[in-house]
């Protein structure tokens, strides 16, 4: 998916939204909290550093998880 296709989409939707949280999930059991703060990614990290194969994941999706946050952060 394109994060033009995933930002139009339901969030609610699971075909949506499934691939995110499954990457937050991810970040979750590596102690990873992301946030987004003025529009970008924020990380709090443990002492050891991201895995390089779940850092490219979030690279790869980091529009579509800024998206994601957003909407998730203001439906509550």
């Amino acid at each position: 998916k394109t994060a033009y296709e995933i930002r139009n989409c339901d969030w609610s939707s699971d075909v949506c939204s499934s691939d995110l949280v499954d990457l937050l999930l991810e970040c979750q059991d590596h102690d990873i909290r992301i946030r987004v703060v003025d529009g970008e990614l924020s990380f709090s990290v443990p002492e050891d550093s991201i895995p390089p194969q779940l850092r490219e994941r979030i690279q790869a999706h980091r529009d579509d998880l800024i998206a994601y946050l957003k909407e998730a952060t203001t439906q509550k």
